[in-house]
């Protein structure tokens, strides 16, 4: 995962048909798979299929992204071996199992459509659970909560989905609750000295605003269009479709962490900062930074 600066951006005028993204400053993504053909003693041949997306994590509309598959030939040249055979004994390497429990408090942005698209902020409160294996992989169970801001403004400015007598006024009770994301989560963590690399995938067990988010956006990956005989009315999503029940309850994150002490000294407590990009069902929701700590239990040799 980095950051990639895109030449080309979405403008009404000059790239009105480049929808992907609207900024220079992008998220990448890149996931590879190989495999190795032809091993040799000087060379190794290996053939690679991977897939690569850029957006800019829904800070901007339009951002329906760019996404590639990607096919590679490769060759991995070895050092030359010395000749002779070292005496030297090795040690063996210890395993070690502890458990560890980590909070986190996150700031994000992004927007609710092109027709409301103001930057506002998302903020996340979450903790997880779990083990560490051998200091390097992290893997756990947690929970979070999000507050969208652009879910309370639509709904406390009485906007017309939640307008009295239309199909979600409901919300408006509550604009402060409504505008709220509670869910689960399982996480993996690849942790490297101060590195830490996390993927997580979720279930958004209450999301209830979600809804408008749909309907006006047809699930961000298409724009409302005017229908000419409607008198200028926009063309809604449908909430009963079975693409919108599995994308308003999958959501995902991806990011990088900076652990303030070396994981390999394996501290007590430690305290990290982040980068990262969350999504529902693949696509972008917010982009976001955190900070956390994390309390290692005594591990098991």
């Amino acid at each position: 995962m980095d950051l990639h600066i895109l030449q080309k951006k979405y403008n009404p005028t000059t790239h009105k048909f480049n929808r992907a993204v609207s900024t220079h400053l992008n998220w990448s993504f890149r996931l590879f798979l190989y495999y190795t053909l032809l091993e040799s003693e000087a060379i190794d041949w290996r053939v690679g299929l991977g897939y690569n997306h850029n957006s800019n994590g829904h800070a901007k509309l339009p951002n329906q992204g760019y996404n590639s598959f990607l096919l590679s030939l490769g060759a991995e040249l070895k050092p030359s071996k010395p000749s002779y055979k070292t005496s030297t004994p090795t040690e063996r390497p210890v395993k070690s199992v502890s458990n560890y429990f980590s909070c986190r408090l996150g700031y994000g942005q992004n927007v609710l459509s092109e027709a409301f698209g103001t930057k506002k902020s998302v903020y996340t409160l979450s903790g997880d659970y779990g083990k560490v294996y051998n200091s390097i992989l992290k893997l756990g169970v947690g929970a979070y909560v999000r507050f969208y801001e652009t879910y309370y403004d639509y709904i406390s400015n009485n906007e017309s989905l939640v307008q009295n007598g239309r199909e979600f006024s409901d919300l408006s009770s509550n604009a402060f609750t409504n505008a709220l994301n509670k869910g689960i989560s399982v996480k993996g963590e690849l942790v490297l000295n101060h590195i830490g690399i996390e993927i997580q995938g979720g279930i958004n067990i209450f999301k209830p605003a979600y809804k408008v988010d749909w309907r006006i956006n047809k699930g961000w990956g298409e724009v409302p269009k005017v229908i000419p005989e409607s008198g200028g009315n926009f063309r809604l999503g449908d909430i009963n479709e079975d693409y919108y029940k599995i994308k308003r309850t999958i959501s995902a994150r991806l990011g990088l962490k900076y652990y303030f002490i070396n994981t390999t000294k394996t501290p007590t407590d430690n305290v990290f900062i982040g980068a990262f990009i969350n999504s529902n069902l693949g696509q972008a929701d917010f982009s976001e930074l955190a900070i956390g700590y994390v309390k290692t239990f005594s591990s098991k040799n």
